[in-house]
């Protein structure tokens, strides 16, 4: 996956990346609130390091001795007399959990740190731990009188610290900010591979492969009942958007380089608006000066509340739609053509000829689905069905055929290898990946020429 396109997920999932952000800055302020308050304090030791006569005591020798010190004030001994002194109940191994000692390079200093629940208990910690260390020294060279005894001293007393050193607020917000931000990725991630809903231009590119006919803005205004193509009663008065026409003009090159007579609109599922972008697109090119047929092939009736309800959101039909979108009801339709044509008796071209309706646009004329008869699925894959595609190729300019969802129902893919070419409707947040993938296998395996897709929803053109 590319960087921009990481970002594109991210920019996409914004509010599962910020959750756990969020989650987590409340997580490290709530455990900073509630994380015992640790004080530190620390005092610096002088040790002398000369010889009897006065010269320099040779830097290896100097090395060892500092290293044993700072393991004598870490030993039990030291630690249960320092215990002793300030009254403390930990044992010597929980005090030097408390404590840290070490050598400062270059130099004659040993720094003794406590750490304690008050800053005064941290402040005499310490002082009472090089007190220790000093007393220790003296008395190894043999009491203050010695010359090296009288190089113990405590140069640097412990104060009481103003602050704790714990909870350190400012690293507690940036490690939480950090696993925030590692879970919110980590899960956007997640979701986007498992998810599958389309939600770009680029979603699709990668699974079909096919070249991108047009790209449809979502609607702003859901229509109800017909009103998704207000004004189209009027005829040529009807206006078509810029990306209908845009995509008219490249469906319309595709038909006439390879010669196309028949073109199945269709979609992996319903609800993705390709009934919307088969009105659309006719209208657009009978506009545009072409002679054609467009032809409801979406036979399921199973959803209807009415014999010609419609019910529209964000541009989609539901089908079958055309003979409310054009207001032709209560006529022959594909249904009659095919179910009339099947007893041998009737020609499909004179039954064609009389289903056929005139719209109120110039240059386009409609086949509706017709009346509720025969099985569906038996119509669109019977040989009858075959014979209307040839009619349709041959004594048809070109015919746009509305076809069923692909995946719902099977109809469209009995459909799909007998006319000229296939249009894939993919629509944002409604269309799914693997969907799309499975339908694009099946259209190949069947032979079916795929022209391309029509990007419909899309939020950002």
């Amino acid at each position: 996956m590319e960087l921009n396109r990481y970002v594109e997920v991210l920019a996409r999932r914004k509010w599962v990346l910020l959750a756990p952000l969020l989650v987590a800055l409340v997580g490290a302020i709530a455990a900073s609130i509630l994380m015992p308050r640790v004080y530190s304090a620390s005092a610096s030791v002088r040790i002398a390091l000369v010889g009897q006569s006065g010269e320099s005591v040779n830097p290896d020798y100097a090395e060892r001795l500092t290293n044993t010190y700072v393991e004598i004030v870490r030993s039990r001994p030291v630690l249960a007399s320092v215990i002793a002194r300030l009254n403390l109940s930990d044992s010597p191994d929980e005090l030097l959990g408390r404590i840290d000692v070490e050598a400062l390079p270059a130099t004659e200093l040993i720094r003794i740190k406590a750490e304690a629940g008050s800053p005064g208990e941290a402040r005499n910690l310490a002082n009472a731990l090089a007190q220790a260390l000093v007393e220790e020294g003296r008395t190894f060279y043999g009491g203050s009188d010695s010359a090296l005894a009288g190089g113990f001293a405590v140069v640097e007393p412990a104060v009481a610290p103003k602050s704790p050193a714990r909870p350190d607020w400012r690293l507690n917000i940036a490690i939480g900010l950090l696993v925030g931000l590692a879970a919110g990725v980590g899960l956007s991630l997640a979701l986007e591979y498992t998810d599958g809903t389309i939600r770009s231009v680029k979603d699709v590119e990668g699974v079909t492969e096919q070249p991108l006919l047009g790209l449809i803005p979502r609607s702003r205004r859901p229509a109800i009942n017909g009103a998704a193509f207000p004004g189209l009663a009027r005829g040529r008065d009807f206006l078509v958007s810029a990306e209908y026409r845009a995509l008219a003009a490249n469906l319309r090159g595709r038909l006439e380089k390879q010669q196309l007579g028949s073109v199945l609109v269709t979609s992996a599922r319903p609800g993705e608006g390709a009934t919307s972008v088969a009105v659309s697109m006719a209208v657009a090119l009978a506009q545009g000066g072409m002679e054609l047929l467009l032809v409801e092939a979406d036979l399921d009736d199973s959803g209807l509340q009415g014999p010609y309800e419609l019910l529209l959101s964000e541009g989609d039909l539901r089908d079958p739609a055309l003979q409310g979108v054009f207001h032709r009801r209560h006529h022959a339709g594909l249904r009659n053509v095919l179910v009339t044509s099947a007893d041998g008796v009737n020609d499909v071209r004179k039954l064609l000829a009389e289903a056929v309706q005139p719209s109120r646009v110039d240059g386009l004329t409609v086949l509706t689905s017709g009346s509720k008869v025969g099985d569906p699925s038996r119509l669109l894959a019977s040989a009858e069905m075959r014979k209307l595609v040839e009619v349709f190729g041959n004594e048809i300019p070109v015919a746009i055929i509305d076809g069923p969802a692909l995946l719902h129902s099977g109809d469209g893919m009995a459909i799909a290898p007998l006319v000229g070419g296939v249009v894939m409707v993919c629509a944002e947040g409604t269309g799914n990946r693997r969907s799309v993938e499975r339908v694009m296998d099946q259209l190949h395996g069947a032979g079916a020429n795929v022209l391309g897709l029509v990007y419909n929803k899309a939020l950002q053109t």
